[in-house]
């Protein structure tokens, strides 16, 4: 996935647990690197504290970027997850509803890597999801709101447009 271009990434996610501290309090959906520090890297995850939410972070040159959501999660519960960037927006979804305001900032998205792409886990099972993920979807453009809500419930047929 071109993170310099539009994307988006989707997928079901059900955890049994929320731990709330240590390196595995943030159990990352989807992480692109073996390392967070590392320049291209991003991952989709639950930051879990107070509250759990839906949570992007990139790393460019240096500085990280991140968008939180605001809903909160629970376990025992299947969620469809959602992430778009359309330009300079980027925005969360949570069940088809977007998750909190729409980033607007200057995410320096320039950078292309052929590092690993984890899924339920991190690099040495750090921030690892005790749970389920299932059909992850990365999409290489920005889908709407009302295509998030229509994929979330539809079965992939092979036919879908890149």
């Amino acid at each position: 996935m071109d993170l310099r271009a539009d994307f988006t990434i989707g997928t079901w996610v059900r955890f049994n647990h929320l731990p709330t501290t240590g390196a595995s309090r943030n159990p990352r959906i989807v992480q692109k690197s073996a390392d967070t520090g590392t320049a291209g890297s991003y991952y989709l995850s639950v930051r879990t504290g107070t509250t759990s939410v839906l949570s992007l972070r990139l790393k460019f040159g240096g500085t990280t970027y991140t968008l939180d959501g605001v809903q909160g999660f629970t376990t025992s519960r299947w969620y469809h997850v959602a992430a778009v960037k359309e330009g300079s927006a980027v925005r969360l979804y949570v069940d088809g509803v977007q998750d909190g305001a729409t980033s607007r900032s200057r995410w320096p998205l320039r950078t292309r890597t052929t590092i690993p792409l984890y899924r339920g886990i991190a690099h040495e099972l750090d921030g690892a999801v005790d749970g389920a993920i299932e059909d992850l979807r990365l999409y290489a453009r920005a889908l709407s709101a009302s295509e998030i809500v229509a994929t979330k419930d539809a079965e992939l047929t092979g036919t879908e447009r890149a």
